[in-house]
Order: C-alpha cells, then sequence, then structure tokens
C-alpha cells in the first residue's frame, strides 16, 4: 500500500512539474504584434523631450491593415 502511494505521489509531482513548466513557457512567447509595441514605446521614450517631433508609429492594427493593402496592390 506504502509503495503504491509514493508513485502515486512521485506521478502527481511529474505531472504538477510538467504543468508548471509549460505554463511558464507560454508566457514567455513572442508575438509580431508584442515586438512592433515594444519598438513603438521605445521610440515614444526616445522621442520625449524633444521639439521637433516625427510622427508617431500607427498602431499595430493599422500597420498590419497598410501592409496588407500594400501587398495587395502588387
Amino acid at each position: 500500500m506504502l509503495a503504491l502511494q509514493s508513485r502515486a505521489l512521485g506521478a502527481l509531482k511529474k505531472i504538477s512539474s510538467v504543468s508548471i513548466l509549460l505554463a511558464l513557457q507560454a508566457c514567455g512567447i513572442v508575438t509580431q504584434a508584442s515586438i512592433y509595441e515594444g519598438v513603438r514605446s521605445h521610440e515614444k521614450i526616445k522621442d520625449a523631450g524633444q521639439s521637433d517631433l516625427p510622427p508617431p508609429l500607427p498602431s499595430y492594427q493599422d500597420y498590419e491593415a497598410e501592409r496588407e493593402r500594400l501587398k495587395k496592390g502588387k
């Protein structure tokens, strides 16, 4: 009986460890949108305090729409 409980506990530990690792891995997913928004935020910070500001970058959705429009125009 004790051996069975020990096996079950070992299996439970393995399953919970794998579940935790998968959950943590999902936190690190990097998308094109997150990279674009990071660049956009960096540009805003870099341009802060300047008198002659370049036009701000569009949102990712606007960027994607423009990109698709240009692809279809070729």
